[in-house]
Parts: structure tokens; sequence; C-alpha cells
């Protein structure tokens, strides 16, 4: 007797046996998300290798050239450079992806220019532009169908070997630690910093600070120069005309003044020095070196007083860069007597609790409350980082006090655990605090 099977339960069993068959088509041949360079993955570089893993399985060749066999399957990522100087590489590297001989392609945009091939699993890129986008072509040697299973699988990051920041602010020498707004005649410090981390075997050579004080912009030059640490001490002082001392001069460049400040070892009367990240002034493989000069308010009360501009200008690696602050003003403006309460709902500082850190007075919460958490009211593009976990470079805390432990002991011993990093002071909160000294 022949056996069969229902005519609906028959239509069932072949519509799943055919969407099964499917599945396993699309599992055993499906294509890596990134297999063209319109999807390339994008990754940040970090300071250290942070990997992210990667195949060659059912990759298809694109046809590019310049590095590897153009018949090749290839694999492209795509990264924003922080730096000029990064390092690309592979690691845990396949077999039979080694066999056929590993290349890395730097590529400027997909289709556009290649930088560089690596024929090895790391590839030393130079002359990047900071905040520029560019293109990993992961490939290899030889010609060969798309691969259905082998090793064929890697890891890949983007390492920056140094990192270089600047920034440029001022101070009111005239006000000091009582504050206030600027004034008439009061004395200002403007600062240009300059930083590099990383690696001490790539130095920076030829740093130099410049900056151009207009005539009738509402600042006139004290005739000062020197360099500072990032704490704010005096590292060096320079004469300010164009003579044997290194650290640059004041000059006349027409109407207006010209500023030079030159920084780093070995530094010239028309030339920068050298900076690595273990040059003094330095601090846990960083150097944070200030090019200060002091300049006098001229300017009445409602003028606006341009303070940006100016450019630090440097090489890498054979390679000559320039960085241009924008252009930036502050006010002079006279004083006014502050608000009765400085957290009434008139004050104009609505953020972060109206200008305060909070009502806890110090010492008073457990170490795990004294974190504010992220500002959410507050544009940034920095990351939230808990006190007691830093923060680093690039990144921003809100405690109620600086001491990871909550400690309220502000004369404890230099280094102890009691202060972030070892070394910050203790301090905190005076809002409701038993003791505003604290």
């Amino acid at each position: 007797m022949k056996n069969f099977l229902p005519k609906r339960s028959e239509f069932a069993y072949r519509f799943l046996l055919m969407v099964g068959m499917l599945l396993t088509s699309f599992i055993a041949y499906a294509q890596p998300p990134n297999d063209n360079c319109a999807n390339a993955t994008l990754f940040s570089s970090r300071t250290s290798c942070s990997n992210i893993a990667g195949t060659l399985i059912n990759a298809n060749p694109s046809l590019v050239t310049g590095c590897g066999n153009v018949s090749s399957p290839d694999v492209y990522y795509s990264f924003v450079a922080r730096f000029h100087n990064p390092v690309i590489t592979l690691s845990s590297v396949g077999a039979d992806f080694t066999s056929r001989g590993v290349r890395i392609q730097l590529l400027t945009a997909c289709g556009g220019t290649s930088l560089a091939c690596a024929t090895t699993t790391t590839l030393n890129a130079t002359g990047l532009a900071k905040g520029s986008t560019y293109i990993k072509r992961v490939t290899t040697n030889s010609a060969f169908a798309p691969p259905t299973s082998g090793t064929y699988g890697f890891n890949i990051c983007v390492t920056d070997r140094i990192q270089i920041d600047f920034s440029k602010s001022y101070i009111n020498v005239t006000d000091g630690a009582a504050g206030g707004t600027i004034n008439p005649s009061d004395i200002l410090e403007i600062r240009g910093t300059f930083v590099v981390i990383g690696d001490n075997t790539l130095p920076t050579t030829n740093v130099s600070f410049f900056d151009t004080l207009r005539l009738g912009a509402g600042l006139n030059s004290l005739s000062t120069l020197a360099s500072r640490t990032n704490e704010g001490k005096v590292y060096r002082s320079f004469t300010t005309p164009t003579d044997a001392d290194a650290g640059g001069a004041i000059t006349l460049a027409g109407l207006d003044t010209a500023i030079r400040i030159n920084l780093g070892v070995g530094a010239a009367p028309a030339a920068g020095g050298s900076i690595a990240s273990n040059t003094r002034p330095s601090f846990s493989n960083s150097c944070i070196i200030v090019a200060p000069y002091l300049v006098r308010v001229n300017g009445s009360f409602g003028t606006k007083i341009n303070i940006g501009g100016g450019a630090f200008r440097y090489t890498v690696a054979g390679t000559n860069y320039t960085f241009s602050f924008p252009r930036d003003s502050l006010i002079v403006y006279e004083t006014l007597t502050a608000c009765s309460d400085a957290a009434s709902p008139g004050n104009l500082i609505g953020t972060a609790n109206n200008g305060t850190f909070g009502t806890l007075p110090m010492g008073s919460s457990p170490a795990g409350l004294q974190n504010a958490g992220p500002a959410t009211d507050i544009n940034t593009s920095y990351v939230y980082q808990p006190i007691g976990v830093g923060p680093q470079d690039y990144f921003y805390a809100r405690p109620n006090n600086t001491s990871p432990s909550n400690s309220i002991i502000q004369t404890a011993p230099k280094p102890d655990a009691t202060r972030t990093f070892n070394v910050f002071d203790i301090t905190g909160d005076h809002t409701g605090a038993a003791d505003p000294a604290r």
C-alpha cells in the first residue's frame, strides 16, 4: 500500500524544506558586511590596541590596484585619524590567510589614492591629517575564488603611536584668586599649550608657538616670554629680543606685534626644539608644556577683544604641520555684585544644580555616591567617567569631592591613595558644608 501525506501537510513540508535550504545556502555563503568599501566597518584609533575580528571567508575581490593581487578577496575598514602617525596591526591571522601573503592597504577614500601598502601584518602610517577619514583594505597577494571555509580570520586595530594636542586660553593675573570680569588695565596671561603623549621614540620637532597682537585690538604686549608646566609653574624664562636666547622673540610686524616662543630640547633663536612624551616637564608618559606671554587690556568697557588666532608649528617624522587656533573673543565688562541667592531661579547658570554641586556636605556621602553622573544638559564631546576611575584626558567627571575615597583630609601626604592619581588636591563642594574652607 502506497504511503502519502495529506496535501496540506505535504505543502507545508516542502515549504519548510525549501526555506531550510535557502537558509543553509545563505549561512554558508553570506558575505562579510564590509565586503564592499561603501560598507567599510568604522572604528576608532586608541592609545593601545583594541581589536575587532574580521574574516575573508566569502569575501569577493574588488579589483583594486596598488596593493596585493587584484583578484584576491578583500574587506574594508575606515577610521578617523586622531593623530598623524597611527599603526595598523593585524594579529591572530589564520594559517590559510598567511599562506596567501597578507597585505594591508591604506587609501584616502573609496576609489581614492593609495597611500601605503604593507606586506606584513603591520602598517606604519605617516602624514595623516587629523580629523580626516581613511580606508584600510585587508587582502592577500594571491588570486583565488572566495573561500567558503578555512582559516582566513584575523584581528585588526589602529594604535596611535603618539598623541599631539593643543589649547589656547588665558588667565586674569590682576583678579587672581578673587576672580571677576575683564576690566580696563587688567593684566592677562595668554597661554598656548602643547601636549605630546605616547611613544617617546617618535619625537615632535621644530615646535614653536606664534601669535599676533593687532594694533587697536585692545591688548598691549608687556614684553615677557616664558614656558610653564601644566600646573602654571615657570619652567624657563626668556628675553624678548631676537638674540642668542632660544626662547623666541617679540617683534614688530608692521604696526602689529608678532610673538614667537620656541619650545623643546635644542630650541634655537629662530627654530623650535624637540618634544617627546618623556621630555621635561613630563608626567605619566606625557609632556604638557605651556607657552605664555603677558598683555595689558587697553580697551574701555564694552570693547570686544580678540584673543583667538595664533598657531603651533611642528614636525613629525619629517612632515611639517601647522595647527591654527580659531578666532575667539572676550568683552571688557564691569564687575557686578553676586546674586543674593546663588541657587535662585533667576540664576544665569541653569545647569549643574544652578551653579552648585548639589546639597550634600563634603564627607557626608559614601564614596560611591560622590559622582553626580553624566551631564545630560551640557553638550560635550568628552566622555563621562567616575572620579574614582580617572578621569584621563578627553574624559570628564562631576564629583562633589575630588578624592576617590571621598576623603576630606586635605593634609594627606603625597602620594596617597585618597588622592586622584595619588597626587591631586582634595577639595569638594562647599554647599552646606560644616566647614566651608574644606
